[in-house]
This record gives C-alpha cells, sequence and structure tokens, in this order.
C-alpha cells in the first residue's frame, strides 16, 4: 500500500539540542497512528513537522496522493486549546465559513447547509452557529474545530493532544466522538498524547517518542509487550493506573 504520509529521516535542532533526531514514520490511508510520549519527547514536534508548520533541519516528509492533490485541504491538524485558532470576536458559524470561502469549497445556501451538517456531525445543535468563544465550554469549542476539519475532507486529521486540557468524562465524550467520526468517514489519523491510555483507545499502532527518537513501534493490543524502557515507564506511570472511558461503537 502507498503512504498517505512518511516522514524520513527527520531532524529538527536548535544549536546544539535535538528536538527531533533522524525520525521516520509512514501512515496509511485511513490508518490510526499513536503518537506518545513524557513532556518534552518530541512527539507535537513531529506533529508540526507532518503538518507543514515547521520546517526539519534535515530530512523530509513526503506526501502521498491523496494529500498532494488535494493541497492544504487534504491535511488538518486539531489542536490542545482551540482558542489559539478562534478570535474571541469571531462567531462559531464565522469561523466555520472561513474555511469554505477561502478554498472555494462552497458559498451561499451550499455553504450554510454543509455548516449545519458539519455541526450535527459533532453533536452540536445549529444555534451553535451563533455562539462565541466565550459561551462554549471547552468540549464544545473542541467539538467546534472538528466540525471545521472535516468540512476540509481530509484524508488526514492530526489531533495534537485534542482531550489533555478536558476534564475525564468531557475527554471520553470527544475521543468517542473521534472514534465515529473515523469510521464514518474513513480518514487516516495520528493522535499524540503523553497519556498512554488515551492513545491506545484512539490508534491501531502506537509509535513511542522519547529524547527527540521514535524509540518503538507496536500494536495498541500489544503496548503490555513493550521492550524500550521509555514505553515500560509510560505503562508504569501513575497516569496509566487511573481508569480511562474508552469510546463505545454507536
Amino acid at each position: 500500500m502507498d503512504a498517505l504520509l512518511e516522514v524520513r529521516d527527520v531532524t529538527v535542532r536548535y544549536g546544539h539540542l535535538y528536538a527531533l533526531n533522524q525520525v521516520s514514520l509512514r501512515v496509511d490511508c485511513g490508518e490510526r497512528v499513536g503518537l506518545v510520549g513524557a513532556s518534552g519527547s518530541g512527539k507535537s514536534t513531529l506533529l508540526h513537522v507532518m503538518a507543514g508548520l515547521l520546517r526539519p533541519t534535515a530530512g523530509t516528509v513526503v506526501y502521498g496522493e491523496p494529500i498532494a492533490s488535494g493541497g492544504y485541504r487534504a491535511l488538518t491538524l486539531v489542536v490542545q486549546h482551540p482558542l489559539e485558532v478562534f478570535s474571541p470576536r469571531q462567531s462559531v458559524g464565522d469561523f466555520l465559513h472561513e474555511p469554505l470561502r477561502n478554498f472555494r469549497l462552497a458559498h451561499g445556501q451550499e455553504a450554510k447547509a454543509a455548516v449545519r451538517d458539519a455541526l450535527a456531525q459533532v453533536e452540536l445543535p445549529p444555534t451553535a452557529e451563533d455562539k462565541y468563544p466565550h459561551e462554549l465550554s471547552g468540549g464544545q469549542l473542541q467539538r467546534v474545530v472538528i466540525a471545521r476539519a472535516l468540512l476540509l475532507r481530509p484524508a488526514c486529521i492530526l489531533f495534537d493532544e485534542p482531550t489533555s486540557a478536558l476534564d475525564v468524562l468531557t475527554q471520553a465524550s470527544i475521543t468517542a466522538l473521534i472514534g465515529d467520526l473515523q469510521t464514518r468517514h474513513g480518514f487516516a489519523s495520528v493522535f499524540v498524547s503523553h497519556d498512554l491510555g488515551v492513545v491506545q483507545a484512539m490508534s491501531d499502532r502506537i509509535v513511542v517518542m522519547d529524547a527527540g527518537c521514535a524509540v518503538e513501534s507496536l500494536p495498541a493490543a500489544r503496548v503490555k509487550d513493550a521492550r524500550h524502557p521509555a514505553t515500560q515507564r509510560l505503562l508504569a506511570a501513575d497516569m496509566y493506573d487511573v481508569p480511562f472511558l474508552a469510546p463505545t461503537a454507536k
């Protein structure tokens, strides 16, 4: 199978500090890949390189046909804090209409219908269009950002710790939503978190980052067979001992 996205020997260096050191990673169409590691391990830096937001010091990122032919529309990023991409003076409706207008995907009644459909898919009512960021909860804001990503019809969505700022119950509802949308639309995903339990629930395959390197890759169902000390430390961490409410199929 041709790779949807392939990172080849990517290095990101700041002076003598290596944020990434010769990292390689492949994502196939429809595949769910998890990136996990302690803070400072390089996982978010790698995601930003994949998204084209950060140019590597060395190495390359190769985009397969579904992304290369679709330009920016085919690869989207969902960030940890929605307010990073959401202007406080911008309504939800304006926020969602913006990419449709910028990429000339739809206009007029067609655009209005697309926005309402996207809101319905993330389980928000049509009246959410008139809301402003300060009127929504953290979970609702994250749903709006996911709705915007869906409007771009992506082949792959990159999730940069999208649930880490949420309480446990909201975290579970957002991960369940993402899992349902993946099943419905078939997009590939790269899900970043420091929480191994969350990543295991959201992935088919897990890549473990440590000190800027990809040190281990294994099926999500076989995490307990991990051999690398970095993975074993994550398994032993207290945060992994806290029960996580895994997404349930609808």
